[in-house]
């Protein structure tokens, strides 16, 4: 998706209600980044299992919100957080892939800002 946010899914997730909208702007980005910490720390500690646990949890709520942007990157690691192989640069590829994700989240609250209640 070339935009962060798919704001037609978003409005008509909260039956495009203003005051609703704000609430799950809110609850959407405090979650996802708290999650988005939880996931680097995973990420850069090889805990594939956890890796694999948050970026599902995220994906969905992501998908479900309208946040399409970073779905592709946190399915990679989903699917991917049993993968524990190195690339030659001594990243793995779920280091690439956590990038992205932290690269869309910052899109989304970019795109997000004006909607926020604090």
């Amino acid at each position: 998706t070339s935009q962060p946010v798919d704001m037609a899914r978003l409005r008509d997730m909260v039956d495009d209600d203003p005051t609703t909208l704000r609430l799950i702007v809110d609850l959407y980005l405090a979650e996802s980044s708290e999650l988005m910490a939880g996931l680097r720390r995973a990420v850069r500690a090889g805990a594939n299992a956890a890796v694999e646990a948050i970026a599902h949890k995220l994906g969905g709520s992501s998908a479900t919100c309208g946040m399409m942007g970073i779905v592709a990157p946190l399915r990679e690691l989903e699917h991917s957080g049993k993968a524990s192989k190195r690339l030659q640069s001594g990243q793995s590829p779920n280091e690439q892939a956590l990038l992205e994700a932290e690269h869309q989240h910052e899109l989304i609250r970019a795109c997000l800002a004006h909607l926020r209640t604090h």
